[in-house]
């Protein structure tokens, strides 16, 4: 041992010695190597029949058991955090199972009530059709009708989206102005996002044309819409803006 390990030593067999208490001790030495070891030591205090003092002592090296007790816990706690992720991602794929659940419950009733909404708007369409016919000498008559009309043609269109929306189907990009995408997602918005949002809308070119799916590039602006609303509890403003960008090569990237 070095000197300082040795007194200590010396100094804890002396209180041995005097006390004759026995001393068990869990130590870190350097052997004549200079490697570190982790010792445990008892020694004892014994008398022979003429007085004389003798020390015992059985000293074990614990460094393997040690070093395997250090290796198993934090094998242990990397078990632990990799189980509370697994937990997590785990709670969290419940969670977007069940709001996707949620969200195919909401599209087939949306479906089913825009499908039943759209045939009483066609019962509705052909009656003022018909009035709007045999009123034409009253302009006040045919006036309302043909408000009533454009009425029916709205909901008409809306039912109509709603129905896209809510049907799963191959994605079909087509040359679409961008434009009339944001007015459809206006109607679908008017009642979604409640009247504690308020709606902006701006199209700086009413003429841009994009290759998308027309319904999926709707599905995207509504949830992006509804993620806004989500954000503010307590009301607020979405902007919905449609600009050109020009994007260069490295921002692509």
């Amino acid at each position: 041992f070095s000197k300082e390990e040795a007194d200590v030593f010396q100094a804890m067999d002396d209180l041995v010695l005097q006390t004759g208490k026995a001393n068990v001790n869990e130590e870190l030495i350097t052997d004549g190597d200079g490697t570190s070891r982790i010792i445990v030591t008892k020694k004892s205090a014994f008398h022979d029949k003429s007085g004389r003092r003798f020390l015992v002592g059985a000293i074990r090296d614990v460094t393997e058991i040690k070093q395997t007790q250090h290796d198993l816990m934090l094998a242990q706690l990397k078990l632990e955090a990799l189980l509370e992720e697994r937990t997590a991602e785990a709670a969290e794929a419940q969670k977007l199972l069940l709001h996707c659940q949620k969200m195919d419950t909401l599209g087939e009733l949306a479906g089913g009530i825009a499908h039943d909404f759209n045939n009483l708007l066609a019962v509705i369409s052909a009656s003022l059709e018909f009035i709007v016919r045999n009123q034409q000498q009253n302009g006040a008559a045919n006036s309302v009708g043909n408000v009533a009309l454009e009425a029916v043609g709205r909901g008409t269109a809306l039912t109509r989206r709603l129905l896209e929306f809510s049907r799963p189907h191959e994605l079909d990009p087509q040359p679409i102005e961008i434009s009339s995408i944001v007015r459809d997602v206006e109607l679908l918005l008017a009642r979604t996002l409640g009247s504690s949002i308020a709606l902006s809308t701006k199209v700086d070119d009413a003429s841009l044309v994009v290759s998308v799916d027309h319904a999926q590039m709707e599905a995207a602006v509504l949830n992006l819409c509804v993620n806004a609303r989500n954000a503010m509890p307590n009301g607020g403003m979405i902007k919905l803006r449609v600009e050109r960008q020009e994007v260069d090569v490295e921002l692509a990237r």
